[in-house]
């Protein structure tokens, strides 16, 4: 299914391509010529699109295994505690400072 989103893509890059050719003025070829003048780009396009592609849903959790999860339940630890009691304690001393020197 992802693969199938490239298709339009091809299409926008073949004349992307073909005008960017136009423009540098490289006339018309036999149809050998311009096989090998598009498909070297087209592919090198392809390759990068699906690496970026894989790269995006390897990070979200599409890698092929059964039992995917779509959420982690979050735990609080006695870490993440004493983080949280740490970091209100320096807020309150930020205050109580910043009160007593206006």
């Amino acid at each position: 299914m992802a693969a199938y989103r490239f298709l339009p893509a091809f299409q926008q890059e073949l004349q992307q391509i073909r005008t960017a050719h136009k423009i540098r003025g490289l006339g018309e070829e036999r149809k050998w010529g311009n096989f090998k003048r598009y498909f070297i780009p087209l592919m090198a396009s392809t390759i990068r699109k699906a690496e970026r592609t894989a790269i995006a849903m390897e990070s979200k959790g599409f890698d092929g295994s059964r039992d995917r999860q779509f959420y982690r339940q979050i735990t609080w630890n006695r870490r993440d505690a004493c983080f949280a009691a740490l970091f209100v304690f320096v807020l309150a001393g930020v205050f109580l400072v910043r009160g007593s020197i206006s």
